[in-house]
């Protein structure tokens, strides 16, 4: 019987042994790709500006910016008012109503999901407050001024925040047990006072109110709507 040729063996047998160890490692780099993915490509730390003021990332394989968030606000009502300076939005199914003093002046803005009432309804007796008010702070009394401390004083319990428009603005947030208008007892009331922190023209700062029972039904919507708010060149 011939004997095999040694070199032919020697060969046959590198092959088979490349053959194995190749096939081993394109199962192993498979079987890792499957329970762990593909390898994590690091992604430039960039930030988009969403629409709503927020900022988002690049991320995933491609490193493509991640999807702003859904504008909510989107087909809203805007209310802009020149006087002051600013304008907001709210849902477009809601009731608006601006109120004015004998001068044609602005004194307050009610919006609110159900209803709100008419200026001669409002001068004839209490009604519930609205959902959302709108209000500004009263020019001083000559006879009667508050110094700048004073006028510190006033709201140092104050939290101090800055809105998603980038306004500054103080907060207050309190359940008012009772109160000498039955229909504003027991009621979860927030307060946001937006505007010039200078005090030089302080008559020109915008307050938004918010009072509701205290299950808060809407109390997701009005920080969107506080959210919209911003002050206009």
């Amino acid at each position: 019987m011939q004997k095999p040729n040694l070199k032919i063996l020697i060969l046959a047998i590198i092959v088979v042994l490349a053959i194995t160890g190749g096939i081993f490692w394109w199962q192993k780099d498979n079987i890792n790709k499957l329970i762990f993915g593909e390898s994590p490509k690091a992604c430039t730390q960039e930030a988009k500006l969403c629409p709503d003021g927020s900022y988002v990332g690049r991320t995933g394989p491609n490193c493509e910016f991640a999807a702003c968030p859904q504008d909510q606000t989107a087909g809203w009502q805007t209310y802009r008012n020149e006087e002051y300076g600013f304008e907001v939005k709210y849902p477009k199914e809601w009731k608006f109503q601006e109120y004015k003093d004998t001068n044609e002046i602005i004194k307050f803005i009610d919006i609110d999901p159900v209803r709100v009432y008419s200026e001669k309804e409002m001068s004839e007796r209490e009604l519930p407050f609205p959902l959302v008010n709108i209000n500004f702070e009263e020019k001083e009394d000559p006879a009667t001024p508050l110094s700048y401390e004073d006028r510190i004083k006033q709201y140092s319990s104050w939290s101090d925040i800055i809105l998603k428009s980038g306004e500054k603005a103080k907060k207050k947030d309190e359940i008012i047990e009772y109160s000498p208008n039955p229909y504003y007892s027991n009621k979860h009331n927030i307060v946001y006072r937006i505007g010039n922190y200078n005090y030089s023209d302080w008559h020109k700062n915008v307050f938004i109110r918010y009072v509701s029972d205290r299950e808060d039904k809407y109390l997701d919507i009005f920080d969107q709507i506080l959210s919209t708010f911003k002050f206009i060149e």
